[in-house]
């Protein structure tokens, strides 16, 4: 059991290539996830913390990134312009960082 929590593998156990799994859940309705859950009122009056996702600047521009809103009078342009979602942000931000030295 130890040698399971430390990461040792036994001899008849491979290890897992994290880089070719298949997610378990699509992308677009983990986004649309996230943005429901950031958008309730007890995220925006108290607050949330992601840790460890996004992963990258896709998984973030798809998260607080919404597409501009047009007059009516406005024609649609050819490539669609997006723009910050200002529901989503934060009021201010706290990055914590530091190795597991600094924690003891």
């Amino acid at each position: 059991m130890a040698d399971e929590i430390n990461g040792n593998l036994g001899e008849d156990e491979e290890e897992v290539d994290r880089t070719t799994l298949k997610p378990r859940i699509p992308d677009d309705l983990l986004v649309q996830a996230y943005k429901w859950r950031l958008s309730a009122n007890q995220c925006r009056n108290r607050g949330y913390i992601l840790d460890g996702w996004p992963k990258n600047q896709e998984f973030t521009n798809k998260l607080f990134m919404k597409p501009e809103e047009l007059d009516e009078d406005e024609e649609p342009p050819e490539e669609e312009k997006m723009v910050l979602d200002e529901g989503l942000l934060p009021g201010s931000v706290v990055v914590l960082s530091g190795g597991i030295v600094e924690i003891k």
